[in-house]
């Protein structure tokens, strides 16, 4: 993998709390609280790619997980 230079501060930030709720994903105890740490690492990267992450792109990607059953 290669190193990146981010200068811009929001992105630094964004790509932070990405990787504090990927960890937080990996560590959790149940399926609801992963969905949810994992939506909000893409809304932070997404707001460096300007990607907006709605609910329809959230529900395709966790179509195939049971989450809250």
């Amino acid at each position: 993998m290669e190193s990146a230079l981010i200068t811009n501060v929001r992105h630094v930030q964004a790509l932070e709390e990405a990787l504090a709720t990927l960890e937080n994903a990996m560590a959790a105890a149940d399926a609801d609280c992963m969905a949810t740490d994992l939506r909000t690492a893409l809304v932070a990267l997404g707001s460096i790619t300007g990607e907006a992450v709605d609910e329809a792109v959230v529900e395709r990607i966790f179509s195939r997980f049971c989450v809250g059953k």
